[in-house]
């Protein structure tokens, strides 16, 4: 595929527990889900690399970012990264990252306290030290190297999150407001215009294509930078407005597609639509993919496979098939095939009868379950 362009569809596969910080997982682990990835032709991985809980990344030029980590044995190194990328172009997998700016950022101090509006206040982001701003640069820059080549991530895309931004630490912090002050800012909800935008710019000047969540639309909406893609998942009739305004998005409704939601059946996995809602061919082209999301509050290598597999893999036929291909009772009999394939090749997989980790509802073989 060309570098800032999906081909359609893809999935975007979201193991953010994978090489997430919310639990950690180790290579191992990652290795493992990714090439039950390359196994369902499923063709990105979105690396949730950092957030709230921990910031177990190397960052070269400010080396105590990682103090954010859970422990000196839960980091990578960038040596580590290229390798898990490495790993993945050779499965034909492509990784995205995705540094959540400016809230999700607590982890961000522990190396460096200025980062946050206190010590008690941790996120979002403080705007009221330039340190903030040369960091999200510097990581940013660090991202994508001086050349292709050198690049951490080589991928066109990087995710910046823009979620669950809440404004009250800025509030309550008299730097803050001085801040603003000084920079003709009136409303806090400006800061995190200002955060968004800055993002958008460092990152075109190293040639990278920002992806925000849905939150920065819903704020911003046409005033954004057109050339960003928006990531739905809190309203599904966001997607028309979303590509009706001229901008690109990728589907990962929650009560469709997050498989940390154990009570969503793989049915409802394979029966969302992301072009449900936009019946236009020309606007349809701008969904540019799904995304299934494991969000890893309650997940870790324990239980990552029996979480995904097999829900992952209605949504990627769902994906990658016509539209006209969406009759359940014959796609459960290739779901259960696909189940059983993963098991012969060491990958767990949750029973399709019983449901998302749980044990099978009796005795049978692997097809029945």
């Amino acid at each position: 595929t060309q570098r800032d362009t999906f081909s359609q569809w893809p999935i975007l596969s979201e193991f953010l527990t994978l090489c997430h910080m919310l639990n950690w997982s180790d290579f191992l682990i990652c290795r493992g889900a990714l090439v039950a990835i390359s196994v369902l032709l499923q063709n990105v991985m979105h690396w949730h690399i950092v957030d709230t809980q921990s910031f177990p990344m190397e960052v070269k030029l400010y080396p105590n970012m990682w103090e954010g980590s859970f422990s000196y044995w839960e980091r990578y190194t960038q040596e580590d990264i290229y390798d898990i990328v490495e790993y993945a172009r050779l499965r034909g997998i492509r990784i995205i990252p995705e540094f959540d700016i400016p809230g999700h950022a607590a982890s961000w101090c522990a190396g460096y306290s200025d980062l946050c509006p206190s010590s008690s206040c941790t996120q979002p982001l403080n705007p009221a030290h330039n340190i903030t701003f040369e960091i999200i640069e510097d990581i940013v820059k660090e991202v994508a190297g001086k050349t292709d080549a050198a690049a951490l991530f080589p991928d066109g895309f990087i995710h910046l999150g823009g979620d669950e931004v809440k404004t009250s630490c800025w509030e309550t912090s008299p730097a803050v407001r001085k801040w603003m002050r000084e920079n003709g800012i009136f409303l806090f909800q400006d800061v995190y215009r200002h955060f968004v935008e800055y993002g958008h710019k460092v990152s075109e000047a190293v040639r990278r294509t920002v992806i925000n969540w849905e939150e920065a639309f819903t704020n911003f909406g046409t005033e954004m930078n057109k050339n960003t893609v928006i990531q739905i998942w809190i309203r599904e009739e966001s997607i028309p407005y979303v590509v009706c305004s001229g901008f690109r998005c990728i589907d990962s409704y929650e009560n469709h597609w997050y498989l940390d939601w154990r009570g969503t059946s793989w049915k409802t996995f394979y029966n969302h639509d992301p072009h449900k809602l936009v019946d236009n061919v020309d606007l349809q082209k701008l969904v540019i993919g799904g995304e299934v999301c494991a969000w890893g509050e309650h997940i870790d290598g324990s239980n990552l496979d029996l979480t995904i597999w097999p829900r992952a893999a209605a949504a990627a036929e769902r994906l990658w098939s016509s539209r006209d291909v969406n009759n359940v009772t014959m796609m459960k009999p290739r779901l259960a095939s696909f189940r059983c394939l993963l098991h012969r090749r060491g990958i767990s997989s949750s029973p399709l009868q019983s449901g998302t980790r749980k044990e099978p509802s009796g005795p049978g073989g692997c097809d029945v379950q």
